[in-house]
């Protein structure tokens, strides 16, 4: 399953808790893929 943080982590257990009367548990949260700048960039917008 994939998550985006601790929050999100906090209400599927309620959610699962609430509705359907399960208890989850997850595993510490582990970063799977960082996507990284290859080089910094400069970038100027003009808006009128």
């Amino acid at each position: 399953m994939s998550l985006y943080g601790l929050t999100q982590k906090e209400i599927i257990q309620t959610l699962l808790e609430e509705r359907f009367s399960v208890k989850a548990h997850f595993d510490e949260i582990k970063t799977i893929y960082k996507e990284r700048p290859k080089k910094k960039v400069n970038k100027i917008i003009h808006i009128e």
